[in-house]
């Protein structure tokens, strides 16, 4: 049996071949990582940051391939730790084939310590700038993914759950063309009544680039679906035009939340003028400064989207109109006003 054959019969395999031809970074486990995180067996350290560690595992009895997400030690009694238990509640509530699924949860006894962890889908894939990059998709092709973007996350909102991270590096494309969002590590439920972990009035959680001018305020009791719209505005200008829509350097956060805060965002078209004319008016209404002028949700967005495929014009969001008084209305406050002046 030749490598080819053997990789399409053996999951484990597969994954690691796809790990390399994406080229991801597969560092093979070392000494101080665990062998076993329940019944996953470690095979490799697939990446690690501040909140927790994770690795390509492979399931003991069924040998189907994971990416095992482990809570680092010292965020155990932190409030990290809570918010990592909501992220697994709130991905086993969703089930669509835009967005990664949870295979199994739970708490292992890892060097001594209880640690929860999480196993999710092994998605071997680029994220969704690089693909589009890597693959040269044309305009129509980026926006026929984008489109499945929109209606992952269309239905995580239907569910009551807000991102509030949406990013490139967190919607990963696979080989086949499918984009998958990951990444709930700060999402939230949209329904107060409901339990959710809440964040400090003032509090910064997001990536600066991709945050709306309300998640910048801090005022995070606040938001609602058309923050997440935002993050996809600026995804998809960025998918567009290769840039990002203000002017600033993007490693520089506090010049990068004035921009925003200015709400003086460039137009597609004048980062790259091949592209339809209705682009414009679908990514700025997405990008709105104020959120009663974006998509009231991500499938008006995708709706939208749609028409510009079909070479239809877009709907958008059009202000709701100032009342104007009638002629009869101000003849009579102005007459009020001068009665009242004669009565002085």
């Amino acid at each position: 049996m030749d490598d080819q054959q053997q990789n399409s019969d053996d999951p484990l395999a597969r994954a690691r071949s796809q790990a390399r031809a994406t080229r991801k970074r597969v560092v093979e486990r070392g000494p101080v990582d665990p062998e076993q995180i329940g019944p996953w067996s470690v095979v490799a350290r697939l990446g690690s940051g501040g909140m927790g560690v994770v690795y390509l595992a492979e399931h003991r009895e069924t040998g189907a391939p994971a990416a095992v997400k482990v809570l680092r030690p010292a965020l155990a009694k932190h409030s990290a730790a809570r918010r990592f238990e909501q992220e697994i509640e709130i991905l086993q509530s969703l089930e669509h084939e835009g967005i990664a699924r949870v295979l199994e949860a739970g708490e292992a006894d890892i060097d001594g310590q209880q640690r929860v962890y999480c196993a999710m889908e092994y998605i071997a894939g680029r994220h969704i700038l690089r693909h589009a990059e890597l693959s040269e998709l044309s305009v129509e092709a980026r926006l026929l993914v984008f489109l499945r973007v929109c209606q992952g996350m269309a239905y995580a909102h239907s569910r009551g759950v807000l991102h509030r991270d949406i990013k490139p590096h967190n919607i990963l494309v696979e080989m086949g063309g499918m984009p998958k969002i990951v990444d709930f590590g700060v999402a939230r439920w949209a329904d107060s009544g409901r339990t959710t972990m809440h964040t400090e009035l003032g509090q910064i959680l997001g990536t600066v680039q991709y945050m709306s001018p309300e998640q910048i305020q801090g005022n995070h009791d606040d938001l609602d679906e058309r923050t997440d719209i935002y993050g996809l505005g600026v995804v998809l200008f960025e998918l567009l035009t290769g840039a990002l829509p203000y002017e600033v350097d993007p490693k520089d956060p506090i010049e990068t939340m004035r921009a925003i805060r200015s709400g003086r965002a460039r137009s597609p078209r004048e980062m790259n003028a091949d592209l339809p004319a209705s682009i414009d008016a679908l990514v700025l209404s997405a990008m709105a400064y104020d959120p009663a002028a974006r998509y009231a949700s991500a499938e008006a967005l995708a709706t939208d989207i749609q028409r510009v495929l079909d070479d239809e014009p877009v709907v958008g969001v059009v202000p709701p109109a100032k009342p104007r008084a009638n002629l009869m209305t101000a003849f009579t406050r102005w007459f009020g006003r001068s009665n009242d002046a004669t009565r002085e």
